[in-house]
C-alpha cells in the first residue's frame, strides 16, 4: 500500500478548485439531460422502469442544483 501526503493544498489552489465546480452551472442541465436520455434509451431496450425512475432522478437532481 502506497502512503498518502499528508501536505496541506494551498488555499489559492483549492479556491480555485472549489470555484471551478460551480462555475459552469449550464453544464449540470447538460449533463442532467444526457444522463436522462441514456436513461430513456435503456428502459426502452430493457423496458425496466428502474432506468426510467433514475434517469428521472438524475434529471430532478440537475435542475435541482442548477435552480438552487
Amino acid at each position: 500500500m502506497g502512503r498518502t501526503k499528508t501536505e496541506n493544498i494551498p488555499a489559492d489552489v483549492y479556491i480555485q478548485f472549489v470555484r471551478s465546480l460551480f462555475d459552469n452551472a449550464h453544464m449540470l442541465v447538460i449533463g442532467g439531460v444526457c444522463y436522462w436520455i441514456l436513461g430513456f434509451m435503456i428502459y426502452w431496450r430493457t423496458d425496466n422502469p428502474l432506468f426510467l425512475a433514475f434517469s428521472f432522478g438524475l434529471l430532478s437532481i440537475s435542475l435541482f442544483r442548477y435552480l438552487g
